[in-house]
């Protein structure tokens, strides 16, 4: 029998004036304190996960989660060691997302915030309008792939972009401009389409932070190529963001933090 534990995510505060309780929330506050701490938990995801059970108290609000005490204990050991560095790099983006989530509530409406395990909740992570983390710059690269998807939307009048929907990302948002999407001379909607896009990396990690990306260029297939030029035509540009690089093998072995 699966033996388990409660997560909370206990918070305290005012909104409108009043005392924070259930009927203070707007339904997209539950739907997202409930995603958010699962994401915490597990931020692989994933059907394998064990059953999370939420449960709602009051005073003023707790969102509790009842799921797999291993679960339930490493987070808050990882949560007490963030309290006190206040550094987020090494932790995956979904965790990032949701911690960060919490903390600009916390800010934006002056609440105080816990989360961690209900046995030591004030050993968890405590957030609250003065809390700000360490900036982590070097842990995440810029690269630039090649994607392949289907575009769905494209254009904005005051924040051009294309949805291309991917296999790799879901539907990928891609930030460009006015010019380049008046370039086109054909019609991308609804078209399966290849784009070199700029997004950031988590040299640790591996993951994408799916709202850096931005459009470099669209590459059309030509039939008339060799599939080997078509190859050596993606490498190519794939291979830009690496010129300055002398020792690839070298510099990704920095940046995962070994000394050679």
């Amino acid at each position: 029998m699966l033996q388990t534990g409660t997560f909370v995510i206990h918070i305290e505060g005012q909104r409108s004036g009043k005392p924070l309780g259930m009927d203070s929330l707007d339904v997209k506050d539950w739907i997202d304190s409930l995603q958010y701490g699962t994401d915490l938990l597990f931020p692989e995801g994933g059907k394998n996960r064990p059953q999370v059970s939420p449960q709602v108290e009051e005073g003023s609000i707790k969102f509790l989660f009842v799921t797999a005490i291993a679960a339930v204990i490493q987070v808050h050991a990882l949560l007490s060691k963030i309290n006190q560095t206040k550094e987020l790099g090494i932790l995956p983006q979904k965790q990032i997302k949701a911690i960060r989530y919490f903390a600009n509530l916390a800010r934006k409406e002056s609440l105080q915030i816990t989360l961690g395990d209900t046995t030591s909740l004030h050993q968890g992570l405590f957030l609250d309008k003065n809390t700000e983390f360490q900036p982590d710059n070097s842990a995440w690269i810029q690269v630039e792939p090649i994607v392949w998807g289907k575009v769905i939307n494209i254009g904005g009048k005051t924040n051009p972009n294309i949805h291309l929907e991917t296999k790799e990302f879901g539907t990928l948002i891609i930030q460009s401009s006015e010019e380049e999407l008046a370039d086109q001379k054909k019609n991308r909607l609804y078209h399966p389409q290849q784009l070199q896009i700029q997004i950031s990396q988590h040299a640790h990690t591996g993951e994408y932070d799916s709202s850096s990306a931005r459009l470099i260029k669209f590459i059309d297939y030509d039939e008339a190529e060799s599939n080997d030029q078509y190859l050596d035509r993606l490498i190519e540009a794939g291979s830009s963001a690496w010129a300055d690089v002398q020792d690839p093998d070298l510099w990704l072995l920095q940046q995962r933090g070994c000394k050679n």
